[in-house]
């Protein structure tokens, strides 16, 4: 059992009623998993996502980025199903990129990213994805030229960091940085 957990198991049982602190479980249990996932942790990882991530949702996302971070394209897609099944029609557009980037699906990541990049708020959703994914380059950034005259007046470097490695990702992340 890793460390962190013994003290979040402490807070859940002292506090078992309070709303702001179930909700700040989820939070502090996700940021565990994708530490564990980072640092290539995936039996520990897998465990606490099966074991207490009650959220449907995150249970699938979670479960989809360590297969996908340990190069499991089968297991990736059989978790990704799952997770897409649970987001009706375009409203899957946040997590098909998502799984797209992480797997090195590079034409399909483009292509979301570019209608993202043509919507209003565009360049804060784009900006999440690269947040959420923690896959570096998540698509090529000449799809999303919006995002691209952002990104230089804003003065961030691209490729952004990826503390998560992706393998089935590598490939197409060195050709997303080197355009």
């Amino acid at each position: 059992m890793p460390l962190g957990e013994i003290g979040f198991r402490n807070l859940e049982i002292q506090e078992p009623g309070n709303d702001a602190v179930q909700a700040l479980l989820v939070k502090l249990y996700r940021h565990l998993v994708l530490s564990l996932l980072a640092s290539r942790q995936f039996e520990a990882a897998e465990a606490i996502v099966f074991s207490n991530i009650t959220s449907a949702e995150q249970s699938a996302e979670l479960l989809f980025v360590s297969k996908a971070a340990q190069g499991d394209m089968a297991g990736a897609g059989l978790a990704a199903a799952g997770w897409l099944a649970l987001y009706p029609g375009e409203k899957a557009d946040y997590q098909r990129l998502l799984i797209s980037a992480r797997t090195g699906n590079q034409d399909e990541a483009n292509r979301i990213a570019a209608g993202f990049d043509q919507k209003e708020f565009g360049n804060q959703a784009l900006l999440d994805l690269i947040f959420a994914c923690m896959c570096g380059a998540a698509w090529d950034l000449s799809a999303t030229p919006e995002f691209a005259a952002a990104l230089t007046d804003s003065g961030l470097s691209w490729p952004p960091v990826s503390p998560i490695t992706f393998p089935l990702n590598e490939g197409v992340a060195q050709i997303r940085t080197s355009n």
